[in-house]
């Protein structure tokens, strides 16, 4: 933002009229936030949302025998862009899934667009780009955490809220043969089953440990149907 006091030196007839040197200042709401001077400008870089109110500026002779002051310009400094906010695109979050954050802002900044940061329990997990998305291929348990994002424009860097993401599978039943267990039958063998931790394989091999656990303790046959394997890990 730059502002201009303008004035006109009025020439008089007398010898010392051409040597007349005018000194300015700026005022904002009263007051001074650029002393007297040779400089007849203001400059402000980067403007903030505070920069706003009512200008003047003043000027006065070197010899500080004449004094005038400007009228007041109101300038209303405009949010350059909003606080960004954070979407999940995929819902719920199973594993194995693949799921999108979006960062969202309402820019003003015709030149300049705003570039995106996303966290992960307040660690970074994405560098700065000028993609408002962060993808990820095939979830698991250890994606699960509290996202957030942040979007700059110059120097103005805003920060969205924490949107919480818990990557889990569905209670539902385990069927062998005719006989359908319910998520309580597996509950007794959840400590003992956690032992399979292996990233990739960790629903299969924790699931697999509960069926079996829970075939061998009731006697069923253990025949299943591989299309209802799926189990939450609380």
């Amino acid at each position: 933002m730059s502002l201009e006091c303008k004035t006109r030196v009025t020439q008089q007839k007398t010898p010392s009229s051409s040597s007349v040197k005018l000194q300015f200042a700026f005022y904002r709401d009263s007051r001074v936030v650029q002393d007297f001077s040779s400089i007849s400008g203001y400059q402000v870089f980067p403007v903030e949302m505070n920069h706003s109110g009512e200008y003047s500026c003043e000027v006065r002779t070197s010899t500080n025998s004449k004094t005038k002051m400007s009228k007041i310009l109101a300038i209303r400094i405009q949010e350059l862009f909003s606080i960004p906010e954070i979407k999940l695109i995929s819902h719920p979050v199973i594993p194995g899934a693949n799921l999108s954050i979006t960062c969202s802002t309402v820019s003003k900044s015709v030149a300049t667009q705003p570039r995106f940061r996303f966290y992960k329990d307040e660690i970074l997990v994405q560098n700065e780009s000028l993609s408002n998305n962060y993808y990820m291929n095939s979830v698991q348990l250890k994606d699960s955490g509290n996202y957030s994002c942040d979007a700059r424009i110059y120097d103005t860097v805003k920060t969205s809220s924490q949107v919480s993401v818990q990557v889990q599978g569905e209670w539902g039943r385990f069927t062998f043969s005719d006989h359908p267990l319910e998520a309580s039958s597996f509950r007794p063998y959840q400590n003992m089953c956690q032992h399979f931790t292996s990233d990739d394989l960790f629903v299969w091999n924790y699931s697999y440990c509960m069926m079996v656990s829970a075939w061998k303790k009731q006697k069923i046959p253990k025949k299943m149907h591989r299309n209802t394997h799926s189990l939450t890990v609380a």
